[in-house]
């Protein structure tokens, strides 16, 4: 698969779930930069919440709320990879940097052995159900990403609500994947 091809189906899957989970980014991007052929700029920095992890922010939030946000970024940061497994493509290269935060959230935020093997198999699980219902939309997110290279949040938020296959408006408010 062609590698452009390749990088707008992963780029789309970290972008579209992010945009199901809630989570607000400022672009999605497949236009290569430093070691990168692509990416998201997330709104929420990793290093923050890394912090509110390890107790080095002075920030107080419930654990709920703690892990929840630590869910979800592992879940965004599944749907690349999985999203190039959906289209019969293991490129396991192109998700080295992803593989290596997940591995950092992990080890940062389990205590126990059994503790990672659940939230890896939770979050892994959940973000090929989150696909699967919806490949239709990463498909339509990924075309638009290989016309245009670079799509501010707004712009996804209006080529997913302009989709005439589904009102998107209504999965995002029906569908839980807090944990």
């Amino acid at each position: 698969m062609n590698t452009k091809i390749l990088t707008a189906y992963h780029e789309a899957g970290h972008a579209f779930v992010s945009y199901c989970l809630g989570k607000g980014f400022k672009e999605v991007k497949i236009i290569a930069f430093e070691d990168y052929l692509g990416a998201v700029t997330n709104l929420v920095d990793r290093e923050f919440l890394g912090s509110l992890i390890d107790g080095s922010n002075s920030y107080i939030l419930p654990e709920e709320i703690i892990k929840t946000r630590v869910y979800h970024e592992l879940m965004i940061l599944y749907a690349g990879y999985l999203s190039e497994l959906k289209n019969g493509v293991k490129n396991e290269e192109g998700a080295y940097s992803d593989i290596i935060a997940i591995n950092a959230f992990i080890m940062s935020y389990c205590e126990t052995e059994e503790d990672s093997k659940n939230i890896i198999d939770y979050c892994y699980n959940t973000t090929i159900q989150i696909l699967d219902q919806n490949w239709l939309f990463v498909r339509i997110l990924a075309n638009e990403l290989l016309k245009r290279n670079t799509m501010s949040f707004n712009e996804v938020d209006a080529v997913l609500k302009d989709s005439k296959f589904k009102n998107l408006t209504d999965l995002k408010n029906s569908t839980n994947y807090l944990y």
